[in-house]
């Protein structure tokens, strides 16, 4: 994914939510300190 990479120390977490037919998976990565670096939502194609 475009806009994705980081070059540095970092730690990720990955959350899914919703209703089982309206799911939505979260990806996001922080830097060492906790702040976090980027945020990408993927949700269900029709």
């Amino acid at each position: 994914m475009e806009g994705t990479l980081v070059d540095k120390r970092n730690f990720g977490t990955i959350s899914v939510s919703g209703k089982r037919d309206q799911r939505k998976l979260v990806l996001r990565i922080f830097d060492v300190y906790g702040k976090e670096l980027w945020k990408k939502e993927i949700l269900p194609t029709p």
